[in-house]
């Protein structure tokens, strides 16, 4: 690691930056914390990091603002997909829609972290910077508890999603959202054939695991949920003297957020018509 210049470096970042601009900013954040580590450990006789001086906004450019949330079709499409996707996935990504956790935060849930009717991720898995995270505590609503108390608990390890009996959880790969992405797009032609509609022109526009976190904050907003409610939702930390001061974890306002929230996804996910098509299972 010593022998490692910015040159080194920059060479690296600037070749991954030609084809994948954000994977080369994500890469450049790795590599500056691991070597701050190296040197707080004060291991290889390190005291420079060779990513001091290397700006990520100078070197790639500010990251593109993301505005994508799926719609109410693509919402309802999202749930039945998840649901064929069968455990542990499926469950899973049902999950985040309902309470607005992060991908990792969801996937690595383990029982203990289940007390009651709330989650609480500890702070050492919450996203913070300089030890300022703190545990998020997330009141499940009903929905979100059903779906808890359908998992397998079987005796071996503590994690709600896996594929060993609890002992590692569940890696949520790209080929599970190639999979979940794929049945979206067949339910969504499904809906276009019942409507009369040119179901070979269906599409489905990308869109990532981060972008479900926007569906809730949306929904929360259209529901008319105080703001710093709807921000606590997400574990978005308060700015200013606030951050120290106002310890308050408003768990009771977050859930009447979360059970309104689950409330109004239930009548998008299940809507209470008889014109509602049953959608073949595909693979």
């Amino acid at each position: 690691m010593s022998e490692i210049t910015s040159l080194d470096v920059l060479e690296i970042i600037n070749a991954k930056k030609r084809h994948a601009p954000a994977m080369a900013g994500a890469l450049l954040t790795m590599l500056r914390r691991s070597y701050n580590w190296v040197i707080d450990q004060q291991v290889y006789g390190l005291i420079v990091s060779p990513c001091d001086r290397l700006k990520s906004a100078k070197l790639i450019g500010p990251p593109p603002a993301r505005t994508r949330r799926l719609n109410d079709t693509e919402l309802f499409a999202f749930w039945r997909a998840a649901g064929r996707l069968g455990y542990p996935a499926g469950p899973a990504y049902q999950l985040l829609l309902l309470t607005g956790l992060r991908l990792y935060e969801a996937a690595r849930l383990s029982w203990p972290e289940i007390e009651g009717d709330v989650i609480v991720v500890p702070a050492a898995r919450m996203k913070g910077r300089n030890d300022q995270a703190r545990d998020h505590l997330v009141p499940l609503s009903g929905q979100a508890q059903k779906i808890i108390a359908s998992l397998p608990r079987i005796k071996g390890g503590p994690f709600l999603f896996s594929r060993d009996a609890g002992k590692r959880p569940a890696a949520m790969t790209n080929e599970i959202k190639r999979t979940l992405d794929r049945r979206m797009l067949l339910a969504l032609r499904a809906l276009a054939r019942r409507d009369g509609e040119d179901h070979t022109q269906v599409t489905l526009p990308p869109w990532t695991n981060h972008d479900l976190r926007r569906v809730v904050r949306s929904g929360l907003s259209q529901l008319r949920v105080p703001f710093v409610v709807a921000e606590a939702v997400l574990a978005h930390r308060q700015r200013g003297v606030a951050v120290t001061y106002d310890l308050h974890e408003d768990v009771q306002e977050k859930r009447e957020a979360l059970v309104a929230w689950a409330q109004r996804l239930g009548s998008i996910v299940n809507p209470m018509s008889d014109n509602v098509i049953a959608l073949r299972a595909r693979r």
